[in-house]
């Protein structure tokens, strides 16, 4: 197999497992999301910077592979965008490593300990 074919592979699956994580993560009762439509907002780094550049892309490919979705993205950026989840505001944020681990941990400049879980690692 070509290696850009299993790159999308390995990609669908991830994108998958996020999906299912973050339902599981909203709750599984249902009532975060409509049956017809589920909204995501993501939130970013600045306009033209890469992290937006890249949730943006990832917002496309969430609505072309669930028919039904509407996404918007937001900037951002730091810890920013981890308040920003905590706070209902955002549903997906993308992150770098060590910000979402001092979230986490509650270590300045967090202002405390933030009730997140990160979904995909990518390099």
């Amino acid at each position: 197999m070509k290696r850009a074919k299993v790159k999308n592979r390995i990609f669908r699956v991830y994108f998958v497992t996020a999906v299912l994580a973050t339902v599981l993560i909203l709750g599984t009762d249902g009532s975060r999301f409509d049956a017809h439509a589920m909204d995501f907002t993501l939130t970013a780094g600045s306009p033209g910077g890469v992290y937006f550049k890249n949730a943006a892309a990832f917002a496309e490919f969430i609505k072309k592979e669930m028919p039904g979705t509407s996404t918007t993205v937001i900037a951002g950026g730091g810890m920013a965008n981890v308040e920003r989840l905590d706070a209902g505001q955002a549903d997906i944020a993308v992150l770098e490593n060590a910000t979402a681990t001092l979230g986490y941990k509650g270590t300045p400049p967090a202002r405390k300990k933030y009730n997140i879980r990160m979904l995909a690692a990518f390099s």
